[in-house]
């Protein structure tokens, strides 16, 4: 035989072996029992010790069978390993007839007879306590910064998001913010901007904002650049974006947003950034839907395995949300890639159409603010109805074959002004600014290409007074004197007169349309002699000669307050209603 025990459970079969004169099995355990002499008694106690200390192995737990007094192996929990070895050790060198089990009390950290016995009681098996993790809070080094961290929680996080869900502003974002230096810079920055542009001042690329803002966003941009986790970066994307917006850096947000997309298409996708980012950088890559169905000044790349199945129905407002943004984008690649899923497509609009009646019908009256995102779910779905028909070389004329669904988006407009007014308009967010656009570029969308000058002067009336004074990359002054201006340009009308005779106006022919509009993003200020400052912007209105030249008209828009109307339209890239 050797001198130690190979395993634990070949030593244990060995110390459960009784002494007797010739081979013994018992009616309870198939197990021969072998006869052995003192010596061999003695080394097989040896062993187990060795197992014991030496190796750090413990035997299984050892006990008595009453009928024949036999030591058998039996795995049971709550036992003193210790007393069970040391209770063998005596057993396997007395008769038979002397053995007495010794039951273990269960008593910590040592079995109490062991203790009152004077044996040696090694306790039991330690378990392994849990680890909490808890990162260090940040905390404002500052009041300024305090109150500035208060301002996002409790004034702009709910209200960034516009009529879709706000949990990614008001919960995630706040979450990183508490214990990331990053993200927590980034917030700090987008409240400063953010009460900046309410109060009425114009954040410009020559005035850029107060240095509070601009250093916790240098801040931010320094500490991401040392960052690895993908997750952090994307959020971090999104606040970069928003701020950008309030900055007015057209170029830079959607270097940000095309950069946030690449990485979210080659990212481990956890399921809370499936459900929370994703939505926002749909919406992000839908951009190129409001810039006047010409071809957008810069592709964004596309989002790559993030589809949205058409559900049997809809459970709630986020879900029809999710499923309209994600039709829109195959629109798009049925638009500017060429991919042939134009009847598909048709047909799932009109299944979404049919959903959104179910779930429409379904909502209490007091839910105003999910009627309110409906009107403006619906009126990407009218835009989507006309796009899914629009073919790549077509003229200008070939929009007023659908004026009756550019009507019909002008009343969901009317619909969302009157639920934002009327009795619990208090459940719907206003605001200044919203990251998320909505109104502002598809009622300008209307203006742009619907030549009835009836409705498209009811588009610009609600352009001034359904939503927040800026939306992402747009802001109600700008799109409203350009509007304004387009309407005197292809109607020869003023709007001066409180636009008397619209019903009776002439649709322009195709020679004096225009197709699209650039405008330099960039608001110059112009300071006067006499201390005075004015402010002005630079666009471009496009039309095609009679062989499809482009041709390109300059003008500066300026920054005077719109006669003849009642409505208070604030001044270019502000917020401020005079």
């Amino acid at each position: 035989m050797s001198n130690h025990p190979q395993t634990d459970t070949q030593s244990t079969l060995l110390l459960v072996r009784k002494l007797g004169t010739a081979p013994l099995r018992d009616r309870h355990c198939r197990m021969p029992i072998h006869a052995f002499c003192v010596t061999e008694t003695n080394r097989l106690n040896a062993s187990a010790n060795y197992l014991l200390v030496k190796a750090n192995k413990l035997p299984a737990r050892l006990d008595t069978c009453h009928q024949l007094h036999t030591i058998l192996p039996s795995v049971q929990p709550h036992t003193c390993l210790y007393q069970a070895l040391a209770i063998t050790s005596r057993r396997a060198a007395e008769p038979a007839s002397t053995a007495r089990k010794i039951k273990c009390d269960e008593a910590k950290p040592s079995c109490k007879r062991c203790v009152s016995s004077r044996r040696v009681c090694g306790g039991y098996q330690g378990t392994a306590s849990l680890t909490c993790y808890r990162p260090n809070q940040l905390s404002a080094r500052d009041p300024r910064e305090g109150r500035a961290f208060q301002f996002f929680t409790e004034m702009v996080g709910p209200v960034l998001s516009g009529p879709t869900d706000s949990y990614f502003w008001t919960h995630l974002v706040m979450q990183f913010s508490h214990f990331e230096p990053t993200m927590r810079h980034a917030v700090l920055s987008i409240s400063s901007l953010y009460e900046e542009f309410a109060r009425g001042s114009r954040i410009t690329r020559q005035v850029c904002g107060s240095t509070f803002a601009v250093d916790h966003y240098n801040a931010a941009i320094k500490h991401v650049k040392s960052a690895s986790d993908e997750q952090m970066i994307l959020v971090l994307c999104v606040l970069f974006i928003c701020i950008e917006y309030l900055q007015g850096d057209f170029d830079a947000a959607l270097q940000h947003c095309r950069h946030g997309i690449m990485i979210l298409n080659d990212s481990s996708r956890p399921e809370w950034m499936c459900q929370y980012l994703v939505p926002i950088f749909r919406r992000l890559s839908i951009t190129p839907f409001f810039f006047g169905g010409g071809e957008p000044p810069k592709r964004l790349p596309q989002l790559i395995g993030f589809e949205t199945p058409m559900p049997s129905e809809f459970s709630d407002a986020r879900e029809a949300q999710t499923v309209i943004d994600d039709l829109l984008i195959r629109i798009m690649g049925c638009l500017y890639d060429g991919n042939d899923d134009r009847i598909a497509v048709a047909s799932l609009l009109d299944d979404w159409a049919s959903k959104m009646d179910h779930l429409e019908r379904a909502l209490p009256p007091s839910a105003t603010a999910d009627r309110f995102a409906i009107c403006g779910m619906r009126f990407k779905h009218k835009m989507a109805k006309i796009y899914i028909q629009k073919q790549k070389s077509h003229t200008e004329m070939w929009w007023d074959q659908h004026l009756d669904i550019f009507r019909d988006a002008v009343n969901l407009a009317e619909e969302a002004f009157l639920l934002s007014t009327g009795p619990g308009h208090q459940r719907i967010p206003r605001s200044s600014f919203s990251f998320e656009m909505s109104w502002l570029p598809m009622l300008f969308f209307i203006v742009l290409k619907c030549r009835h000058l009836k409705i498209r002067h009811a588009a610009l009336s609600w352009l001034a007074q359904l939503g927040p004074a800026k939306e992402g990359l747009f802001d109600v002054g700008t799109l409203y004197r350009v509007g304004r201006r387009l309407i005197k340009l292809e109607h020869d009308v003023s709007l001066d007169d409180d636009a008397v005779g619209l019903e009776s106006a002439v649709v322009p022919p195709e020679e004096k349309r225009y197709f699209a509009f650039t405008i330099n993003h960039e608001l110059e200020v112009i300071s006067e002699k006499d201390g005075t400052v004015t402010y002005r912007r630079q666009a471009k209105f496009l039309t095609k000669d009679t062989e499809g030249n482009v041709i390109a008209r300059e003008e500066y828009i300026y920054d005077d307050n719109p006669r003849g109307r009642n409505i208070r339209i604030p001044p270019m890239r502000c917020a401020y209603r005079p």
